[in-house]
């Protein structure tokens, strides 16, 4: 049974570290996708929300828990208390990261993401400056948000700080602006 805390909490470990170091990289984030059930209930005024640990995130997380708490249970106890307390301990903790951050964060996330066509020709501000055909960053308000994002001037010419520009178009999560 030590095998199977072990293999869990390293499995974890590295997936973890693996999803992070890419992602930093900028390669790709290969945990960046939720299964799209939802078994939400009620008990009273109490919401369950999510129970099941259903995203790749929170199913590692499970699983790093579950092999980290064996391992440190195993020869403590009994083998099926250490692994009840593991599985116990694991899901509750996974229950509450999902109710008190993923969920809030997906739905943050999905308010400040709005289509391309209610973006275009807002007005924005160049918050770094755009180089000549290179790239900056803008800042806009959009729903009460303010966002900013990469931005490309639409003629490849340099775009000085805080200066007035509208968006013209997203190519590529890319901004492409002209100034006002």
């Amino acid at each position: 049974m030590l095998t199977i805390f072990n293999v869990c909490f390293g499995v974890g470990i590295v997936l973890t570290l693996l999803n992070t170091l890419l992602s930093l990289l900028g390669v790709f984030n290969f945990l960046d996708f939720d299964f799209d059930f939802d078994f939400d209930f009620e008990i009273g005024d109490f919401d369950f929300g999510c129970f099941l640990p259903l995203s790749p995130t929170l199913a590692i997380i499970f699983i790093t828990i579950f092999g980290g708490l064996g391992r440190v249970l195993y020869g403590d106890m009994n083998i099926i208390l250490v692994v009840i307390i593991a599985l116990t301990v694991g899901f509750f903790i996974t229950f509450l990261i999902n109710k008190f951050f993923t969920k809030p964060l997906r739905k943050l996330s999905s308010k400040e993401s709005a289509d391309a066509s209610d973006i275009i020709g807002l007005p924005a501000i160049v918050s770094e400056k755009i180089f000549e055909g290179g790239y900056g960053k803008i800042t806009f308000k959009f729903d009460d948000n303010t966002l900013s994002g990469p931005a490309k001037s639409a003629d490849d010419g340099e775009i000085n700080t805080n200066a007035k520009v509208v968006i013209l178009d997203i190519v590529n999560k890319v901004y492409i602006v002209e100034r006002l």
